[in-house]
């Protein structure tokens, strides 16, 4: 792996500067892969896409902006002396914001949100907390895990994955297994295999592939 440089954004609503790392090459030796698609890379990190500017509140996609500049050492003092909030991934109460502000003006913007919010609640499981802290805060999981259903295409092999998990998230073992055994055997055995044991075991939570 071999780390980038730092690129500085300029908040579009306000004057403030916000610093994202990135990488010039990485692997995915060492990667692990869980049941919710989301993929860990120690020779891959990811960095925020979708951020909250700490000064003035608003959302900004930082994948669709030009880099106001770059931070590598080689600047004019200048511009290195530019002071920049670093880029930080949102908090599931954020990103829930995020869903009605003038960021998601899409319906690819609101799945990638809603994707990350599902993938957020598993962290705190792949964390070794709880899913949940209140029943306020799983019905918000529920409302979001039943609304990525109508993102998903029937046509898209992933989207079919995604879907069946889903299903056994809500604990819904047979529908889940009902898709999964229409996947092609010979390219998703493994895939179909894990299924298996973790619905024969009645896991509704992520699980990491071997």
């Amino acid at each position: 792996m071999f780390p980038g440089p730092e690129m500085i954004y300029k908040c579009t609503k306000c004057s403030n500067y916000i610093s994202k790392g990135s990488l010039m090459s990485g692997n995915t030796f060492g990667a692990v892969v869980y049941s919710d698609g989301k993929q860990e890379a120690p020779m891959l990190p990811t960095f925020p896409d979708l951020v909250k500017c700490e000064k003035c509140g608003s959302f900004l996609w930082l994948n669709r902006m030009a880099a106001w500049s770059e931070r590598n050492g080689n600047l004019p003092q200048k511009e290195g002396s530019i002071k920049a909030t670093p880029a930080q991934f949102l908090s599931i109460h954020e990103y829930f914001e995020a869903l009605s502000s003038s960021a998601c003006d899409s319906k690819e913007d609101i799945f990638d949100v809603r994707m990350a919010i599902w993938q957020a609640y598993n962290d705190r499981h792949r964390e070794g907390k709880d899913m949940f802290r209140n029943s306020y805060d799983e019905s918000l999981w529920l409302e979001n895990a039943k609304a990525l259903f109508d993102f998903l295409e029937s046509g898209d092999i992933n989207h079919q994955v995604m879907k069946a998990e889903l299903y056994r998230n809500l604990g819904e073992f047979e529908k889940c297994m009902s898709i999964i055994n229409e996947l092609d055997e010979e390219s998703y055995g493994w895939i179909k295999q894990a299924f298996k044991q973790e619905c024969k075991k009645k896991n509704k939570l992520v699980f990491q592939f071997s």
